[in-house]
């Protein structure tokens, strides 16, 4: 697979405050850039070249810095088509994203990496790819696809590829069970880079995951975005990986990382990188990308952090710009492409130009030396053939009440379950033992309690497989919500306060192909969802009224969760902490084992 030749632009940019992330400096310059990298700085204007080739773009007054870098993303979590969603991050100072493609992996996988791959090839910004190392996620359940140790031989030579993907799988890495191991030492020999995800380890299970096992002190997973707090994060720098700081939709860790890191030491920030992961369409379209990331790591850092303004605002765009690509910089090295992330000869020309540090307004961005946003004709999205990532649902048949009853071992009285438990802006799903009602035979939901039932049907391979469990907090009071967005095997999910809701909900999203919808007391409100049962193919005016729509209606029902949909989709990832559900039962993810549903 050749990568794509984008084309490259010559611009001179005049009059800038330019920010040096290196020197962690601001120069009044003018910056050139010539065949789409920079060819020169110069101070206060001095010798800038004048000539016809060059388009002038004038930055008086404004901030200029490197284009931001987005660390680590899932694009499928925002609905959007890969395409989509880049030129929405480039219009807010997103210059080159690192994505790990493992959500269309699970669908189709290696067609779905291909589709990815291609999308690629057209976006507005630099879109760097990741083998996706875990497809499926654990071997709790069942996905779409594959993802064998041959494919990854196959794919990581790809230069449009910078490494494998966050490795899930940290218990096979420790234990040395299964392929995972053999999957990081061939990311390795092929001069690429292993993205990890470990939460909550510590002590000897993360030095021995950060070395793959071998516990020679040489650090073959390099980063993780999975820190919940300040303390995992400076274990994690301490012994010498990347920590890239999430904020996201459903999660949001820098609050709890950024001011700790300060206290500890402020050049462990240089070891820190920012990243999105999961997106929401309508945080992406109001509040940014990067740029919206920007805004609150420098409201921390002034505030809590308790540095000045200007101090603030360098020292998170270096963590935006310089950090992630000096991490990655093994990658680009292996694919001969030129250095990025700072504002320096030979360095690739991508500027953003922005209007104060603080508010970080993006008003031009400039990618290879062209003016993508901001200028005469903005860039828009072309299409790719996206035939291969389309009719993706197979259940074999529609599903009935029946398949949704939870029956007990007694007719009547009261029983003990294991249920999952929610919260706001956290992937983490506690475990809880609740007393639910039985009534002839079979396990009731609990209104007053806020206990809903929830159910994952396999939906790929026509197998009949199902998991049922009972979640708390999802603040249902009728009705139910169906999904094919259930990370990371995104099978048809389901959750309800009654079993016939619950199998109407589901029979709507059979019959779309893949989508989301909500039943309540017969009206039904939903959004077909065509590319792999993951994102739209229209427009992403159409998404947002779309998810508007929906997320009102669960409020009508009950729920005050935020984003009900993207809660709902992280209670089927068993690589994240405690409890979960896949089609194969409910996973004591700490146990690394399936458990039962009733407490004995």
């Amino acid at each position: 697979m050749a990568k794509a030749e984008k084309p490259k632009g010559s611009v001179v940019v005049r009059g800038g405050r330019v920010i040096d992330v290196d020197t962690e400096t601001i120069i009044q310059a003018d910056i050139v850039i010539r065949d789409g990298l920079i060819e020169a700085v110069y101070p206060d204007g001095i010798g800038t070249p004048t000539e016809p080739g060059l388009t002038t773009v004038d930055a008086t007054g404004k901030y200029v810095a490197p284009g931001f870098i987005d660390a680590h993303v899932h694009i499928e979590s925002s609905m959007l088509s890969p395409l989509e969603f880049a030129t929405q991050a480039m219009r807010r100072g997103t210059t080159a994203m690192f994505i790990d493609p493992h959500d269309a992996a699970n669908v189709r996988g290696r067609d779905g990496i291909t589709y990815l791959l291609e999308q690629a090839d057209l976006a507005p910004c630099d879109i760097h790819v990741a083998v996706p190392s875990c497809v499926p996620g654990t071997d709790w359940e069942d996905s779409g696809a594959t993802i064998t140790v041959d494919d990854v031989r196959d794919l990581i030579v790809d230069p449009r590829v910078y490494g494998l993907g966050e490795m899930k799988n940290w218990a096979a890495v420790i234990d040395g069970t299964g392929d995972s191991r053999a999957k990081v030492d061939l990311s390795l020999a092929a001069g690429k880079l292993v993205d990890g995800h470990c939460p909550k380890l510590t002590g000897d299970a993360l030095i021995a995951y950060a070395t793959n096992g071998y516990n020679d002190g040489l650090l073959r997973i390099s980063s993780d975005h999975e820190c919940a707090s300040g303390k995992e994060a400076l274990e994690r720098i301490r012994i010498g990986m990347m920590v890239a700081i999430r904020e996201g939709t459903a999660n949001r860790d820098m609050s709890r990382i950024i001011p700790f890191l300060i206290a500890a030491d402020m050049e462990t920030l240089d070891s820190a990188m920012f990243c999105s992961d999961d997106l929401d369409v309508e945080d992406l379209l109001r509040d940014g990308h990067l740029d919206r990331i920007l805004r609150r790591a420098i409201a921390l850092m002034t505030g809590k952090g308790g540095l000045t303004a200007e101090a603030a605002a360098i020292r998170a765009i270096r963590m935006a710009t310089r950090n992630p690509a000096r991490h990655f910089r093994q990658s680009m090295a292996f694919a001969d492409r030129p250095g990025f992330g700072e504002i320096d000869y030979g360095f690739k020309g991508d500027l953003v130009v922005f209007n104060s540090l603080r508010d970080v307004a993006v008003e031009k961005v400039i990618v290879n030396g062209l003016v993508m946003y901001g200028g005469e004709a903005d860039y828009q999205p072309g299409e790719v053939d996206a035939s291969k990532f389309k009719a993706t649902m197979n259940v074999g048949r529609r599903v009935t009440a029946k398949d949704f009853a939870v029956t007990s071992p007694r007719a009547r009285g009261e029983v003990n379950v294991r249920c999952m438990t929610v919260r706001e802006h956290s992937l983490v799903t506690t475990a809880e033992t609740v007393a639910l009602a039985i009534r002839y035979g079979q396990i009731e939901t609990s209104l007053s309690g806020d206990v809903a039932k929830v159910a994952v049907l396999e939906r790929y391979h026509a197998t009949g497989t199902k998991g049922l469990g009972f979640v708390h907090g999802f603040g249902l009071h009728r009705g139910a919500i169906a999904s094919t967005v259930a990370h990371d095997s995104h099978n048809l999910i389901v959750v309800g306060t009654d079993d016939q809701s619950m199998a109407d909900a589901a029979n709507t999203v059979i019959e779309m192909g893949g989508g989301m919808a909500i039943v309540d007391l017969g009206e039904v409100v939903k959004l077909p969802l065509p590319l792999g049962g993951l994102m739209i193919g229209g427009s992403t005016a159409a998404l947002v009224r779309a998810k508007a729509e929906l997320r009102n209606k669960a409020r009508d029902m009950g729920s005050r969760l935020q984003d009900p949909f993207t809660t709902l989709s992280f209670l089927s990832m068993p690589a994240i902490p405690d409890l979960k559900l896949t089609n194969r039962g409910l996973i004591d993810v700490k146990k690394g084992a399936i458990v039962e549903l009733l407490v004995s």
